[in-house]
């Protein structure tokens, strides 16, 4: 007789961490994946290098900010005056916004099926849309913490 026995998942990414630098968090994958709403059908390392994609752009849009932030001696993110909300800051939580939208923008653009039918070209445009606000969060998210409006209105 012989006896079928799952095992673990050596590619699995249940509990891993994208790392980041010592002034933000780093990110959980898992969290990532519920937050977003993420497919299981997307693969796990390339969830991880979106991830990690995004952990680095969303730093080297907060560059100044973080070092005007260290400059004032705050160690982390977390340590920087904001408002809380229960284990997490404001500024936490526009962080990790930030970096899940660009993140869930980088796959759905993968992730965009070739169908040259009407339907599949119909699906694909809305699907653009889609990720255009995942961009429009991320970006939004940015200036929350950078202490920018979200819009700048000018009369001509």
């Amino acid at each position: 007789m012989t006896v079928f026995a799952p095992t673990v998942d050596p590619n699995s990414t249940e509990g891993q961490t994208v790392s980041n630098i010592a002034f933000f968090p780093a990110i959980s994958v898992d969290a990532f994946r519920s937050t977003t709403r993420m497919q299981d059908t997307v693969a796990d390392g390339r969830v991880v290098q979106a991830i990690r994609e995004s952990v680095i752009t969303t730093n080297r849009e907060l560059t100044a900010w973080r070092a005007a932030q260290t400059a004032l001696g705050y160690a982390d993110i977390g340590s920087v005056p904001a408002d809380a909300y229960g284990d997490i800051t404001e500024l936490e939580h526009h962080y990790l916004s930030a970096v899940y939208a660009h993140a869930k923008a980088l796959l759905m653009e993968q992730y965009l099926d070739i169908d040259s039918t009407e339907t599949g070209q119909r699906r694909a445009a809305e699907f653009d849309g889609t990720v255009d606000s995942w961009r429009r969060e991320a970006r939004e998210a940015i200036r929350a913490i950078l202490g920018i409006p979200r819009a700048t209105v000018e009369l001509i």
